[in-house]
């Protein structure tokens, strides 16, 4: 998944996605590339639904956990990223006003 940056309209179904896909069986980590602040963000809504996370985790006794295992590759300003034969090229602009 590419999140392009962190505004509320791009981020917030966010938890619901992975939750989803979980209830779904989901078999396979999720692999988030994103701006500066990105693991911060996942890391910390994590956080915030652990407990509720464990109280599923362990009534609903699905057979995989690794929907949860959120793995957040950070990219800066400019550059490119290659997964397999895709490249994607990534730059700042300007979002004006937010």
């Amino acid at each position: 998944m590419f999140i392009t940056h962190l505004h509320s309209d791009h981020i917030v179904d966010l938890y619901q996605l992975i939750i989803s896909s979980w209830h779904s069986y989901r078999t396979k980590a999720w692999k988030i590339f994103g701006p500066r602040g990105t693991k911060k963000f996942v890391k910390e809504l994590m956080d915030t639904w652990k407990d509720e996370r464990i109280l599923r985790i362990k009534n609903e006794q699905r057979s995989s956990i690794q929907a949860f295992n959120v793995k957040v590759t950070e990219f800066g300003e400019y550059g490119k990223i290659r997964i397999k034969d895709l490249v994607i090229e990534y730059f700042t602009v300007d979002h004006k006003p937010v």
